[in-house]
């Protein structure tokens, strides 16, 4: 009989722990943050910006499906269309290794526009965003080679690149320079 029961106290903790467990990693991170960081152009050592990030809103985990942020995400100094209002809500949905799309909905006509790809890891806060820009087709692109990233948190270019090439380590052929 007492052994029975040291079975059933036994079970009801590992339960009890995996339920504990699972409720820490689903429940949302709340990001609440202002950061420095830096606009450059990739392999122009010439240009770089200092600009700030704003995040205000939740990260949830979603362990059968794509982690997504919905709230806040402004650069102070990326300038949107001017239908779009960078108060708004986003809602970036992230694949497994921390990338996805940058979307803002215009309040008046309810259409989507892409403005570029974050990157960002969760446990270190540092993020990338690779900036889309017109290429006068309409639509907006973005080249390893020669196109606009932001990064922060960082100081300097240096700092920048250093953060853009750890988050898209998977995605370059050559690093940033």
């Amino acid at each position: 009989m007492k052994k029975n029961l040291a079975v059933i106290i036994v079970l009801a903790l590992v339960i009890l722990g995996l339920v504990t467990a699972a409720a820490i990693y689903l429940w949302p991170v709340r990001i609440d943050r202002e950061t420095d960081g830096i606009l450059y152009r990739a392999n122009l050592p010439s240009y770089s910006e200092e600009m700030v990030l704003r995040m205000d809103g939740s990260y949830f985990r979603k362990p059968f499906s794509d982690n997504e942020f919905l709230g806040i995400f402004h650069i102070d100094g990326i300038d949107l269309p001017d239908n779009l209002n960078p108060e708004g809500n986003v809602n970036i949905h992230f694949d497994k290794n921390g990338q996805g799309g940058l979307f803002y909905m215009s309040p008046e006509t309810a259409e989507w526009y892409s403005i570029g790809t974050v990157y960002f890891d969760l446990r270190s806060q540092k993020i990338t965003v690779a900036i889309f820009e017109d290429a006068g087709t309409g639509s907006g692109d973005w080249s390893s080679a020669g196109g606009l990233i932001f990064s922060a948190p960082s100081q300097d270019r240096g700092e920048a690149v250093e953060i853009t090439n750890e988050l898209l380590d998977y995605v370059l052929i050559k690093p940033i320079k």
